[in-house]
């Protein structure tokens, strides 16, 4: 199922580990700047819950795919895989177009998992700008109403 060789497996795991505080800390912040955007509000916890699972998720299948696709290079490259460190950095220098391609693509998918949670995540109440933006409203129909 999995389909990764035994010296790999290092480096399929520091790949998940790395990607996943990539993906969370600044998908987290790309998305917080979004909700400040539209200016909705998004049930917090909802939305931390399910990200942070999308984000497990999308590490995991960044550093599969990039392993993957990057086994005949990492493999041919000749570099043995005698330490830990030294596997990760040379799958790393010799893969890097496959994990780095592979890292882009699973972003995108995070973004798109991310915006459908933001969805799902959607509050009902009135933000403060809602709020402000509706008493201004009612004063100037009020006033037109004394007017006439």
């Amino acid at each position: 199922m999995w389909n990764i060789p035994t010296e790999l497996v290092s480096v399929f795991v520091l790949l998940s580990f790395m990607w996943f505080f990539v993906y969370w800390i600044f998908g987290g912040i790309f998305f917080a700047i979004v909700s400040l955007l539209r200016l909705g509000r998004v049930r917090k916890a909802r939305f931390s819950c399910l990200f942070s699972l999308a984000s497990v998720v999308c590490a995991v299948g960044a550093s599969y795919t990039g392993v993957v696709w990057g086994r005949a290079t990492i493999e041919s490259c000749g570099t043995a895989f005698d330490e830990e460190a030294s596997s990760f950095l040379s799958a790393m220098s010799c893969g890097f177009a496959n994990i780095t391609s592979s890292f882009l693509i699973w972003s995108a998918v995070l973004i798109f998992l991310g915006l459908i949670i933001m969805t799902i995540s959607k509050s009902k109440e009135h933000t403060w700008f809602d709020k402000i933006s509706n008493r201004i409203q009612e004063i100037s129909e009020g006033e037109e109403e004394e007017e006439e």
